[in-house]
């Protein structure tokens, strides 16, 4: 039970507070007004790199699932404003949600991965944002290809009719919230952490601008906290929802617990994979898989990849994928290491969102 309670210690109030964020984004309409001020920029006939790069961003703090149920009627709304690449929007959609699922705090795979690699959350953030624009524009690129040689027509479904549709499209940008308020729900918590994590890297520099913080220090790492900083992204998202639509507190209390409720579930299914990875440690499972590494001149970067890809592969889940692999390598991670614990953590990301199929809930 000691892995079950140290993972649950570790991402519970993280991604509690990540459901509060996605949640208030949707609802409030600031997600849709991000979307569309991606299309003012890119233009319609880029759509599909808006919606890619909307869907990036927003996802960051917005589990997978919740995101695509999100972005999948602005896909579809799209289509009918255009009156074609279904097929492409969607592709997009689902590219740029997975790769932020697996690559970014506060999703439940990367704060496990940096609890159990003990890589800082601000490091993981920023790398994992700038490696996952590769596999971004790698995506983009496929999704135009099978878009030009397979028509997917769009459909009604029983909730997204094409009169839904319609009204999303036909929705005025004056009925949702400035732009500058819908983004800092997401940007603010990754600058507070970042900039914390940063300060502790230039510690060592002794350069007249970070000495000359040291009064304020304090603050600094309190605010950089991973769940202080979201905590202010989600107080800041509930006052954006609560102007927005005119709630008041009683209404707003009744609408988070749903996504609390999602949440919790999410949080006790990570948890049971952290206890999974505990009985691995204790089995010696990574003491054996280090010997074997060692034995055949594997670099860890490249087995933890094919590691992760292995699991994932097996049992569909790309949390858990990432919470056992990480497991697994810890063992392996010395003083004498050659390079940061980080390109283990992007490897292991990287695997985690390869090859989904049917084992995986996100395929169907």
């Amino acid at each position: 039970m000691e892995g079950f309670g140290k993972t649950a210690a570790g991402i519970a109030i993280s991604i509690g507070l990540a459901s509060i964020i996605g949640f208030c984004l949707m609802e409030s309409g600031a997600a849709d007004r991000v979307v569309r001020q991606f299309l003012k920029l890119f233009g319609e006939k880029n759509a599909g790199v808006a919606l890619l790069v909307s869907t990036y961003i927003l996802s960051i703090p917005i589990f997978f699932d919740t995101m695509f149920m999100l972005m999948a009627p602005l896909a579809k709304a799209l289509s009918v404003r255009t009156g074609k690449n279904y097929l492409l929007y969607v592709l997009c959609v689902c590219c740029g949600g997975v790769i932020t699922h697996s690559l970014t705090v506060p999703h439940p795979g990367p704060i496990a991965m940096v609890e159990n690699l003990k890589v800082d959350t601000g490091f993981s953030i920023i790398g994992g944002i700038i490696a996952g624009i590769i596999p971004a524009i790698i995506g983009y690129l496929i999704a135009s290809a099978i878009n030009r040689r397979q028509h997917v027509p769009l459909r009604e479904t029983p909730g997204a009719t094409l009169a839904d549709l319609e009204g999303i499209v036909a929705k005025k940008d004056s009925e949702l919230p400035g732009l500058g308020v819908s983004l800092v729900p997401v940007i603010l918590p990754i600058v507070l952490i970042s900039f914390s994590s940063f300060l502790k890297v230039a510690d060592g520099s002794g350069a007249a601008w970070v000495t000359s913080l040291k009064s304020i220090r304090e603050a600094i790492d309190f605010f950089g906290d991973k769940n202080i900083a979201l905590f202010i992204g989600a107080f800041f998202c509930i006052l954006l929802l609560a102007k927005s639509r005119n709630y008041d507190r009683v209404k707003i209390g009744q609408l988070l617990g749903p996504p609390l409720e999602t949440a919790g579930v999410i949080i006790l299914i990570t948890s049971a994979g952290g206890a999974f990875g505990g009985m691995i440690r204790s089995a010696g499972v990574g003491g054996a898989v280090d010997r074997m590494a060692d034995s055949m001149g594997l670099n860890l970067v490249f087995l933890s990849y094919v590691l992760a890809l292995i699991i994932r592969v097996a049992q569909g889940s790309a949390t858990v994928a990432m919470l056992t692999t990480s497991a697994i390598m810890f063992p392996m991670i010395g003083p004498d290491l050659p390079y940061h614990p980080l390109y283990l953590f992007l490897s292991i990301g990287f695997a985690a969102f390869a090859l989904s199929w049917m084992n995986d809930s996100g395929f169907w």
